[in-house]
């Protein structure tokens, strides 16, 4: 998000939002918070308070203890 206001600048007019191996629930979170901000940004607003909205579903938020920790035999 911290990204959209300098791609509106570039002339971007179109963002994709990839979902395609997500649940119906984040995708429809995920668009929401962007449509908010990318709104603000049309308005002359920040859209930094948007970026909160998808703090928990962001990739590297929790920790996760993949193979690294795993103990193969």
């Amino acid at each position: 998000m911290s990204l959209l206001a300098g791609l509106a600048r570039a002339g971007v007019t179109a963002v994709k939002i990839e979902g395609r191996q997500r649940g119906r629930a984040y995708v429809a979170r995920v668009t929401a918070a962007f449509r908010a901000a990318i709104d603000a940004i049309q308005r002359g607003e920040s859209p930094d308070p948007y970026e909160s909205l998808l703090g928990d579903l962001a990739e590297g938020a929790r920790e996760t203890t993949g193979a690294y920790r795993k103990r193969w035999r």
